[in-house]
């Protein structure tokens, strides 16, 4: 169901979005890539911010990244090269929305625990909107809350985590079911 490992990643700290950059720039510069038939490439990829500098603004104690499958292998590399010198535990589901129920919650609150997190904690969520909402909701409910980010990697995340907290899983087949804005 899940891979779990400590994955000690120091790499030479690249630039990953945009300074200044927006959502709605971003947005629409994607709109009008696809109307055009055009490839698009993020903001993130641009060579002037450094996530790692993100990071360095967050009080955080241990660092974990929650991912699925699919992103794992497709953006998982990238996203350690612009981390910066910071070392993670890794986490990952299996892609899909199969996975977004309370069996993968539970499953990311023992990492948590077994891994010793505390309330200051950081948990990045890597993925579309089953790692973002489930990540959330997780995090959100572990310890009664630790701080998290979302890195949505699909266009639906990215627009479906604008409207800021929103989380939650699937239950009993209905999608969404439980969950909370935080």
């Amino acid at each position: 169901m899940f891979s779990a490992k400590t994955v000690p990643y120091y790499h030479k700290s690249l630039s990953v979005c945009q300074k200044g950059s927006n959502f709605a720039a971003d947005f629409e510069s994607i709109l009008r890539a696809w109307r055009e038939k055009k490839s698009f490439e993020p903001s993130w990829r641009d060579k002037n911010f450094e996530l790692s500098s993100v990071l360095q603004d967050i009080p955080h104690g241990q660092l974990f990244v929650l991912t699925d499958s699919h992103t794992a292998a497709c953006c998982l590399p990238l996203f350690a090269e612009y981390i910066g010198d910071f070392s993670f535990h890794l986490l990952t589901l299996d892609a899909g929305e199969r996975s977004k129920n309370l069996a993968s919650v539970q499953v990311v609150w023992d990492f948590l625990l077994e891994h010793h997190a505390t309330r200051e904690a950081l948990l990045i969520n890597l993925g579309g909107g089953m790692i973002t909402d489930l990540g959330g909701f997780a995090a959100a409910t572990y310890m009664r809350g630790i701080r998290f980010v979302n890195i949505p990697t699909t266009l639906l995340a990215m627009v479906d985590a604008s409207s800021g907290g929103k989380t939650g899983f699937d239950y009993r087949g209905v999608k969404n079911v439980i969950g909370s804005f935080t």
